[in-house]
């Protein structure tokens, strides 16, 4: 649009009734949320391309069509877009996405949720359907959920062996074949829910529990296991005994699914967030995790409640004064 049109219609703004600055509004924050949409779809492919029909990188930005990207691939020859190939391909309306998103990460029932998107009925059921398979089948690193597990450091674990958390940290006590792993799990505050909000909503109440696709523990954990829970800045709060061994079923309860499809039930819950346990110096000299450190660096110790791991079952019935 050229500056003197786009004059012309700023002047004309004065004379919209109520209604139609309504509506005015409206579109705006649809085009908007359009924008997000389509900036967070094509993020995850413009970098580097690559033909989900023949797995070739030899391809071209080919224009756009449906707000997206659209690209050629050389080596057979077909036409693709960020969405080619994905539970998501086809769908409508991506200025409402965000509002589904939204209603999927707070539980709406469906019909709510059809109505904050303004679609149909079968419309939101199919949405949510597509919706929940796309996040079956993503792995992201980030995105906006429940407690939030970071990318784990990589772990080399074997029956009987010590696993590293890092350079000369953390220890895991040697397994018996059958018996209880221990676990801790860090667990982070979101929006305006509190971490203490979070776990008592979560694990207490509905007795389950969630984590991403890249979460370490996610194929690890088993029924029987034991695990506490960290808030940061407060100490451990609480801690449960696992009942079923993580599978990949999204549910609604669960605050974002799309996120964090990986869920399974917890019991025997106690909570203690009035008394949690913090990890003063006191408290870690009390660790199997912190022997045989140097005094020195012992106060770097952020390492430990970074991302889910095992700990031994000593420091596990001092983190929780079992």
């Amino acid at each position: 649009m050229r500056q003197e049109e786009f004059d012309r219609l700023l002047a004309n703004l004065d004379d919209l009734l109520a209604g139609q600055k309504a509506i005015v509004r409206k579109v705006i924050d649809e085009q908007q949320d359009l924008e997000k949409v389509v900036f967070i779809i094509e993020s995850r492919i413009l970098e580097h391309p690559v033909c989900p029909r023949c797995q070739s990188n030899n391809v071209k930005r080919w224009g756009r069509s449906n707000n997206l990207q659209r690209f050629r691939c050389y080596s057979c020859g077909k036409t693709f877009n960020p969405l080619t190939g994905t539970p998501l391909a086809r769908l409508r309306n991506k200025d409402r996405w965000l509002t589904m998103a939204s209603a999927l990460k707070q539980g709406l029932p469906l019909r709510r949720t059809a109505d904050e998107c303004n679609v149909s009925l079968p419309t939101a059921f199919l949405w949510r359907h597509r919706f929940l398979k796309a996040a079956s089948l993503d792995k992201p690193d980030n995105f906006v959920a429940l407690p939030k597990l970071t990318k784990p450091t990589s772990l080399s674990l074997s029956k009987g062996a010590t696993a590293s958390l890092g350079p000369q940290r953390g220890i895991v006590a040697s397994e018996t074949p059958g018996s209880p792993s221990y676990w801790i799990f860090p667990v982070k505050s979101i929006g305006d829910m509190t971490t203490e909000e979070i776990v008592r909503t979560l694990v207490e109440a509905e007795k389950v529990f969630a984590f991403g696709p890249r979460s370490f523990g996610r194929r690890r954990l088993r029924s029987g296991d034991w695990m506490c829970f960290y808030a940061s800045r407060k100490g451990v709060i609480a801690h449960a005994q696992v009942a079923s061994e993580p599978i990949q079923n999204p549910l609604s309860k669960v605050l974002d699914p799309l996120s964090y499809p990986w869920t399974f039930s917890v019991k025997k819950v106690v909570l203690y967030p009035e008394k949690p346990v913090p990890l003063n110096p006191d408290t870690r000299s009390r660790l199997d995790a912190f022997k045989n450190r140097n005094p020195d660096t012992v106060k770097w110790w952020n390492w430990f409640v970074k991302n889910p791991h095992k700990i031994s079952e000593h420091d596990f019935k001092v983190l929780t004064r079992s």
